[in-house]
């Protein structure tokens, strides 16, 4: 059984942008950025299986994603294609472009994890993550993990999408994501962070699109990352946090939709969406 579900869009004759994160596509954090990057590319939104966290059997859950991405693009006839992650995402993608480097043309990559990942400010981060869900509900969690990633002006202006996002992320992953499973998928992603000599093989374009402000990670990691890959490139969005594709995402895409027509990521328009 494949641990990374495919949904795909309609053909439309535009290269494949595969959308890679561990929230459930049915949360809805990729909604707004979709209707940007529609216009140029066919979707693929990726839904990972949290059991693979709690099999002891996987040393590398992060590779075992990739590889089932991969397979699960190339039954559908496409063996070549692009790939955005973002958080735990960003390292399934790079691993996608470590491993199977034929088929990844490009990788964007925003919050990906690189050794050493680990900052006093990200471990405590990741302490406050834990005891909250240890002690609170997966509700409080998931409200507490947006608004640390939005501006407290977007948060204050717009609580009710922010309620409606919260409501779909609890009954997406009914059954799919507990307080265990979270945590799980901390401690995967930071026990598996993409390796300088695994960095050193990833041959295609990628983009690090980080934002000006956030701590998981700190902008740091992003500059240690891209000085070990052949083909990288950094872009900081000043005045954003970790949820900018959700709360900006015209201001949020725009080094990426550039990154891509120098890539010849064909059906990317001349001039920004």
């Amino acid at each position: 059984m494949t641990s990374a579900e495919i949904k795909l869009t309609e053909e439309t004759g535009n290269p494949v942008l595969a959308l890679v994160r561990m929230a459930a596509p049915e949360m809805g954090l990729w909604e707004r950025a979709a209707t940007l990057l529609e216009r140029d590319f066919r979707l693929a939104f990726v839904e990972l299986a949290p059991a693979v966290l709690l099999d002891p059997a996987e040393a590398d859950p992060l590779a075992r994603y990739a590889d089932d991405l991969c397979a699960s693009l190339a039954e559908r006839g496409i063996d070549q294609f692009h790939l955005y992650g973002w958080t735990g995402g960003a390292q399934v993608a790079l691993k996608c472009a470590l491993r199977h480097a034929g088929a990844v043309r490009t990788v964007v990559s925003t919050g990906g994890l690189f050794e050493p990942a680990q900052s006093p400010m990200m471990t405590l981060a990741a302490d406050v993550v834990r005891l909250v869900l240890r002690e609170a509900s997966l509700e409080f969690y998931t409200r507490y993990w947006i608004a640390s990633g939005l501006t407290p002006d977007f948060y204050d202006r717009n609580t009710e999408l922010i309620d409606t996002l919260v409501r779909r992320r609890l009954e997406a992953d009914e059954g799919r994501l507990d307080g265990e499973r979270v945590i799980h998928w901390i401690d995967a992603q930071l026990a598996t962070t993409i390796a300088r000599e695994e960095a050193n093989r990833i041959g295609c374009p990628v983009l690090l699109l980080e934002p000006g402000f956030g701590v998981w990670p700190p902008l740091s990691v992003a500059h240690n990352l891209a000085a070990e890959l052949p083909d990288a490139e950094l872009a900081v969005v000043e005045g954003l946090g970790a949820m900018m594709l959700f709360e900006d995402p015209d201001a949020a895409l725009a080094p990426a939709f550039d990154f891509w027509r120098r890539n010849d990521a064909t059906g990317v328009r001349d001039a920004n969406p």
